[in-house]
């Protein structure tokens, strides 16, 4: 797991992905700022970054600005990370 990151617009249930690099490092997300870290620096590198992914990223970006809801945020995560097939359970 990933430290550092203080907490910026928590969700009401953690979401658990296989990030990292390789995808061999199991994430439980539950905040947007931790969701936002996930995408820009620790989605791995050989998963599909398709239109979710990017949906991701703005919606945490609008979360992070205060234009959003961060649930909202949390629903773009999933469906990226189902998109991309990392979804944990």
């Amino acid at each position: 797991m990933f430290w550092g990151a203080m907490s910026i617009g928590s969700w009401s249930i953690p979401v658990s992905v296989q990030a990292g690099k390789r995808g061999d490092t199991r994430c439980l997300v539950g905040d947007t700022m931790r969701a936002a870290e996930i995408l820009t620096s620790h989605w791995p590198d050989h998963v599909f970054r398709g239109p979710k992914y990017y949906d991701a990223c703005r919606a945490c970006r609008n979360v992070l600005i205060g234009d959003a809801a961060p649930e909202t945020a949390r629903k773009a995560f999933v469906e990226a990370a189902e998109e991309a097939e990392i979804l944990a359970e």
